[in-house]
């Protein structure tokens, strides 16, 4: 049974649809969420709450969810679906015109589609085998701050490193790096941990704000900095986040090591305290 969400009708996926003429599916006109479930339990709800109102409002989307009717929504997504553990992915598009048309309509109503993505968490021993990643050119427009629909970019990315058997592409803009195609990243060096300052050019992670949140409670130290690309090479550690990778060490970078080749140990205190943090542990 796979069940959905959309304008207000629970349906059988099979059954969900939208007109041609719906401004995301023509201009990619609309914003998404991921929220991560574990248990039935939304990790960091209000975080994506509150990114995915600032999202709507730069695109000027006026915001169609109220709170209460989205818990009401997601509460029997679970029930309908039988589902524990998943992704909630969430889209909302400026929805649908009568013709064509750069301009926004006049009068014109959100379409807003929710479905449960099955989803199984990372294990701490899977995570801890380490992976790959490799850099190249930012090809993304300037405003990814906005976690809008438009993806090219991003899908042509992963699928090439796919292709390459690694994990992600880190991005870099005039030798400075940004984040990963779909990950935000970390690096370790002498016991501090460095991250890339948000910037219009850089979408601000749930997990990132979470890591971040997580090393000032702890007094670990932690910059919020420009980060040029030769920092990396020379690196204790290397991580990438995101909402369904929770924190994922990049042991070899562009072919070269990092640190000692393996997951560090700093990577292992924060990724441990990330998933008690969670109640995943």
């Amino acid at each position: 049974m796979n069940i959905v969400y959309l304008n207000g009708n629970f349906l059988e996926l099979k059954d969900a649809k939208i007109s041609v003429m719906d401004r995301g599916f023509l201009f990619g006109d609309g914003v998404y969420e991921v929220i991560p479930v574990y248990q039935q339990k939304l990790i960091a709800l209000q975080h994506h709450l509150k990114r995915l109102k600032i999202c709507l409002r730069k695109i000027r989307i006026h915001d169609p969810l109220k709170k209460n009717n989205f818990t009401k929504i997601y509460k029997k997504l679970f029930k309908e679906n039988h589902i524990q553990d998943c992704l909630l992915y969430l889209q909302i598009t400026r929805g649908s015109g009568d013709k064509r048309s750069y301009l926004f309509p006049k009068k014109i109503k959100p379409t807003v589609f929710i479905c449960c993505i099955p989803f199984t968490w990372p294990t701490i021993p899977h995570l801890e085998k380490g992976f790959t990643a490799y850099t190249t050119e930012d090809i993304r427009w300037a405003y990814t701050s906005i976690k809008s629909l438009n993806l090219l970019p991003s899908v042509l990315l992963s699928q090439e490193a796919h292709e390459k058997g690694m994990t992600e592409a880190i991005l870099i803009r005039h030798r400075e790096v940004i984040e990963g195609s779909i990950s935000n990243i970390f690096l370790v060096k002498n016991n501090c941990i460095i991250t890339p300052y948000e910037q219009s050019c850089m979408l601000s992670g749930i997990t990132r704000i979470l890591i971040v949140h997580l090393a000032k409670s702890l007094s670990f130290p932690i910059e919020e900095r420009k980060v040029m690309i030769d920092e990396l090479y020379t690196a204790d550690e290397i991580w990438l986040t995101g909402s369904s990778k929770t924190i994922v060490p990049i042991v070899k970078l562009d072919g070269k090591r990092i640190g000692t080749g393996k997951a560090g140990p700093i990577w292992k205190q924060f990724v441990t305290q990330l998933f008690e943090t969670m109640g995943i542990l």
